[in-house]
């Protein structure tokens, strides 16, 4: 506090990749090292986050309300939070990391929040991509057997305990032994390709 002004603290941090920034007890920045693409600027050069809240610049207005709350709690608590949160703006899809811990003054009350937002949006679509790759079959496009029978009992579990009925429907191939054994595989595999597209279109997301 005696050799470091807020003001070179803040020139410093902008030298690392990742977004930090520090708000005060009432949710207003005191500084952010970036501006994130779904903040509403303006197109003002001379815009500035300073003494701004997330309902104040987000573009999202929900998010913006769920930032606030999630803030409010850390100040109640003390306790820290580590999220990923969503941003879709403007037909940019970005998944954001976010870590915030309270911060203490010299009589250790909580006098604001540091937060540290790191852009993971590759990671996760990465991850995304292998867990769907890991759940589906290639070929037709629909979920392969193991996550299909997991799926299936977490239903059958979740409609026991409300009581509710469902259907459960066994779909058959009629003589598809024959189309392989005359066309070969390849052809076999395209009637597989068309018969999961034609299950697909005749089933409701909820199905």
């Amino acid at each position: 506090k005696d050799s470091l002004s807020l003001n070179q603290l803040e020139k410093m941090l902008k030298q690392l990749p990742s977004c930090i920034f520090l708000k005060d007890t009432e949710g207003r920045y005191v500084f952010s090292t970036q501006i994130w693409h779904h903040l509403d600027t303006e197109g003002d050069p001379n815009w500035t986050i300073r003494g701004k809240t997330d309902l104040e610049i987000r573009k999202d207005k929900e998010n913006a309300r769920k930032a606030m709350e999630a803030d409010r709690r850390i100040l109640e608590t003390g306790e820290g939070t580590e999220d990923v949160i969503e941003e879709n703006d403007d037909g940019i899809q970005d998944f954001l990391q976010l870590i915030k811990r309270p911060v203490y003054d010299e009589d250790g009350r909580i006098s604001g929040i540091i937060a540290l937002i790191n852009n993971i949006t590759d990671y996760q679509l990465l991850k995304m991509e292998l867990e769907k790759r890991a759940k589906t079959d290639a070929l037709t496009g629909l979920l392969n057997k193991s996550a299909a029978q997991d799926l299936i009992r977490m239903m059958m579990a979740n409609y026991r305990k409300e009581g509710e009925r469902c259907a459960l429907l066994m779909i058959d191939a009629d003589h598809f032994k024959d189309i392989n054994d005359t066309f070969g595989h390849a052809e076999g595999d395209r009637v597989l390709a068309e018969v999961g597209r034609i299950i697909k279109n005749s089933c409701r997301a909820a199905d």
